[in-house]
This record gives structure tokens, sequence and C-alpha cells, in this order.
């Protein structure tokens, strides 16, 4: 059997496979998603990777996302794109507009999210 693979790179997620049976994690330093935009995080994050249905899982309850894909990377570009779309539907938003576990949501990217970079 293969080594536990504990942490793995997100540029090289698409060539890796790792034993599903420990808890393995990806570690990001921003979230690069598929419209240009590239959150540069003040704090790398930890994003425990799991096994469902033959399915890759990334997920952080906290934020909330959950993504999958098919493959390691399939599931990290899905994870950046529900990242993105988070961002703009509740960290974006006035406090008035949104419920309490959205607010919630709003201040833990706020305080994720270093700054912003369009790609041009």
């Amino acid at each position: 059997m293969p080594a536990c693979v504990q942490a793995v790179e997100p540029q090289y997620a698409s060539n890796s496979s790792f034993d599903t049976s420990c808890s393995p994690s990806i570690w990001l330093d921003s979230v690069s998603s598929s419209d240009g935009r590239t959150f540069f995080l003040k704090s790398d994050l930890k994003v425990p990777v799991t096994h469902e249905d033959g399915m890759i899982v990334l997920e952080i309850k906290s934020l909330p996302i959950v993504a999958y894909g098919s493959s390691l990377g399939e599931a990290v570009a899905n994870f950046q794109d529900h990242f993105a779309y988070l961002w703009d539907s509740i960290a974006l938003q006035p406090d008035s507009l949104l419920t309490r576990d959205a607010r919630e949501t709003k201040r833990m990217q706020l305080g994720l999210v270093s700054k912003i970079a369009i790609a041009t």
C-alpha cells in the first residue's frame, strides 16, 4: 500500500494519487477562479480531501464549501470557483441583506483574503 499523503500541492493535483484510507489535505496560499481572479490568502488554507462514491471531495464546512471532482485537479478547480462564487454572493454584500450564517461566512472570507488580482 502506498504511503499516506498528508498534503498535496494544488499545482500538482492533476497528477497526484493518494491513499484515501488516510486523511490527506491540500494547502492553498491563493485561490484562482476560472474567471481570472486570484484571491491571495493571508495564511495557507488547509483543505481536507476525502473520497466519496468514486469522487474526490474537498470540504470546508465553516465556509461552507463542498467541491467534487473525478480527479483531484477537477475538485480543486471546482473548490476555487465555489470560493469565488461565495465571495461575490456573500462577502461583497451588505450585512443587512445577509442571514446570521451568511454574515459569519462573510467574516471568515474577509479574514482569509489579503488581496485580489484580476488577470488581464
